[in-house]
């Protein structure tokens, strides 16, 4: 379920933690959640990332965000991404405006070299 979603079907999702988690949660639970996507979907989702002129990186990148900042407290928030020589600093907020693919675009964008 997408905030979007939650939003216009009147759903209240209830807020996560606020990130990063300062430790592990003590109960080390983890659950996996396998999905496959369908060839058509797949060629649909592939269709309208190159279309919008989306990098496949930068779609998932962002629903990777969409997903935390649909379980997190904040709905804005700094991922830290690991990169060759270094770490990255990429800011994510969920509900910028522009929507999907205007937050995909935005994910595209050059990120900070983290302690920069």
């Amino acid at each position: 379920m997408s905030t979007g979603l939650a939003r216009d079907t009147g759903g209240t999702v209830p807020r996560g933690p606020s990130l990063p988690l300062p430790q592990q949660p003590s109960d080390g639970l983890r659950v996996g959640h396998p999905v496959l996507i369908g060839p058509e979907l797949w060629r649909g989702l592939t269709e309208g990332r190159r279309a919008a002129g989306l990098d496949a990186t930068a779609v998932l990148r962002t629903a990777f965000t969409e997903v935390l900042g649909l379980w997190s407290r904040d709905p804005s928030f700094t991922l830290r991404e690991r990169a060759a020589d270094g770490c990255l600093l990429r800011d994510a907020d969920v509900l910028a405006s522009g929507g999907f693919a205007g937050r995909a675009a935005a994910q595209s964008a050059t990120a900070a070299p983290a302690g920069a």
